[in-house]
C-alpha cells in the first residue's frame, strides 16, 4: 500500500512539472538537454543559479511571432501583455525573441521594462549579471 502512495506522489509531481514545462514552452522558453546539438542557431544567455551550478537559458521564438510596435504606448502594452502570460520571470532576450524585430529593439524593450517597473506593473531582480522581469499580478499568483 505504501508503495502505491509513493508512486502516486511521484506521478503527481511529474504531471505538475510537465504542466510547468508546457507553459514555459508556450512562452518561448525551452530547456534543451543538449542545446549545442538540438538548437545550435538559437539565442543563448548564460544563467547562473546559486547552489546548483551553471545552466544555459535558451530564448526561442514562438510559432506565431508579432512585430514589435512602433508607438511607445503600444510597446508598453505589448510588453505588459506578454509578461502577463507566464508566472515565470523573463529576460530581455526572451522578450525580444517574442517579436519579429525584437533583437533590433532590445534597447527600447529595456527602456519600456524600466518604465513599467516605475509604474509598479513589473518587478525586476538580478541573478548574477542577468536581470529578470516579472508582472506583479503573476508574481503574486505563484
Amino acid at each position: 500500500m505504501r508503495e502505491n502512495s509513493l508512486t502516486e506522489i511521484i506521478l503527481d509531481r511529474l504531471v505538475t512539472l510537465n504542466t510547468q514545462r508546457a507553459e514555459e514552452e508556450r512562452n518561448g522558453h525551452i530547456r534543451w538537454l543538449r542545446p549545442e546539438y538540438q538548437a545550435p542557431n538559437e539565442v543563448r544567455t548564460q544563467t547562473i543559479i546559486e547552489g546548483v551550478g551553471e545552466s544555459e537559458e535558451v530564448a526561442i521564438a514562438p510559432a506565431e511571432v508579432k512585430t514589435f510596435p512602433k508607438q511607445p504606448k503600444d510597446q508598453l502594452a505589448a510588453i505588459r501583455d506578454l509578461l502577463r502570460t507566464s508566472n515565470n520571470p523573463w529576460t530581455i532576450a526572451q522578450i525580444a525573441a517574442q517579436f519579429k524585430n525584437g533583437s533590433r529593439n532590445k534597447n527600447a524593450i529595456a527602456e519600456n521594462l524600466e518604465r513599467l517597473e516605475w509604474f509598479g506593473i513589473l518587478h525586476s531582480h538580478e541573478v548574477g549579471q542577468i536581470k529578470y522581469w516579472q508582472h506583479l499580478d503573476t508574481q503574486q499568483a505563484s
